[in-house]
């Protein structure tokens, strides 16, 4: 997988828009991916684009945690460090490596993916919540569920949750 791209422009999915104008079906699609040896999945309409990892602008410390630059296009997006959000080990991009685009809390966030699975359709019958005695490194707001397709767990991410900045989850 390349590039998928979930623009208006060449929308394999079709015209994304805000979540209330997107027609609601029985089963959850989401984009499959790993972070350190752990499979992860998001909601396709939150993600905008996949694409190779291209050589990315490094930033200064900063608070918001991004850690560089995204020039997609002429629009500069902050990569932020999933491995370090999730509490999981880093690791250098690889070939497999992609970055996913996604839009989290109105803004365009960038976050690189150790590999890039697919995109899946996950019925309401293998979707269950997050189990409370579960012990993860993984703050519990930052998941909404897990999917359990053919014999996989993946665990399901809020994308708001995971990207929202360290005041505003103070207060």
């Amino acid at each position: 997988m390349d590039r998928v791209d979930h623009t208006n422009q060449g929308s394999v999915a079709g015209p994304v828009g805000p979540a209330s104008t997107r027609p609601q079906t029985s089963s959850l699609q989401i984009v499959a991916f790993d972070i350190a040896s752990e499979t992860f999945g998001v909601n396709i309409f939150r993600v905008r684009e996949i694409t190779r990892v291209p050589d990315l602008t490094r930033l200064p410390t900063t608070t918001s945690g991004a850690e560089s630059l995204l020039n997609l296009r002429g629009r500069f997006i902050p990569v932020m460090n999933m491995h370090r959000r999730l509490g999981l080990a880093s690791a250098s991009p690889s070939d497999r490596s992609r970055i996913i685009v996604a839009e989290a809390s109105g803004t365009l966030v960038a976050f690189i993916a150790d590999r890039v699975h697919e995109v899946m359709h996950l019925p309401p019958e293998q979707v269950s919540p997050m189990p409370l005695l579960a012990a993860s490194s993984i703050p519990a707001d930052f998941v909404t569920g897990i999917g359990t397709p053919h014999d996989r767990i993946i665990t399901l991410l809020d994308l708001n949750k995971v990207f929202e900045s360290p005041a505003s989850a103070a207060a």
